[in-house]
């Protein structure tokens, strides 16, 4: 395993192998690093996810104060995007769920509402 080091003053980068003994701290209560690493993806998964859902929740509110409905595909969107721990559970499912564009941009079908 190796570590990348950036030197801020030069921009040079290093790239170094991490000693042992420190891989065995990077894992605690992990089985291994790699699941360490499934959980961090995760993690970052679901941020995203309570974020999209935090900023669609306004269009609820919105709805339910006019007595007007939500459509189907909006409703079912929301819905995928509370399963996605469910539905998705390998890392390759969740680098899937993490690719992003040359802008930046998510593009798994899941993060978007139409």
């Amino acid at each position: 395993m190796k570590r990348t080091i950036v030197d801020c003053q030069t921009g040079d980068i290093v790239e170094q192998d991490i000693p042992t003994d420190e891989i065995a701290i990077y894992h605690i209560g992990y089985a291994s690093i790699d699941e360490k690493k499934k959980a961090e993806k995760l993690i970052l998964i679901r941020e995203i996810r309570n974020q999209k859902l935090i900023d669609s929740d306004w269009k609820v509110t919105s709805a339910k104060e006019q007595g007007s409905n939500l459509s189907t595909s909006f409703k079912n969107w929301r819905q995928a995007l509370r399963d996605i721990p469910s539905t998705y559970s390998s890392d390759d499912e969740y680098d899937a769920l993490l690719k992003k564009d040359d802008n930046g941009n998510l593009t798994h079908s899941v993060w978007s509402e139409s």
